[in-house]
């Protein structure tokens, strides 16, 4: 019962761990997903859909779920778009706040 577990330390890159292709690109588009993620939780469903409207881009690719699909700069302008309509809302509302 007390066997002993063998352990090895990873690289930081589970891609890499994994012996994945690409495993590097991988990371960062798994990177900017989780990013994005957070920003998306931060404004909700609702505001996705104007976001879509007003700014113009396409989150549907995000929706696949499969990072093979997307590329670093798609990822990359739908996490700039998203984190600049936060500063802005996040702006308006502390604006609101000191009127």
């Amino acid at each position: 019962m007390n066997e002993e577990i063998n352990v090895q330390s990873g690289t930081g890159n589970v891609f890499a761990d994994l012996g994945l292709e690409n495993a590097d690109e991988l990371l960062r588009k798994a990177e900017l997903m989780r990013q994005i993620n957070v920003l998306t939780e931060q404004i909700g469903t609702i505001n996705l859909d104007q976001i879509r409207t007003n700014l113009q881009i396409d989150l549907f690719p995000l929706q696949s779920q499969n990072l093979s699909e997307l590329s670093i700069a798609q990822l990359s302008h739908c996490f700039a778009c998203l984190s600049n309509y936060v500063k802005i809302e996040n702006n308006r509302k502390s604006i609101e706040i000191e009127i």
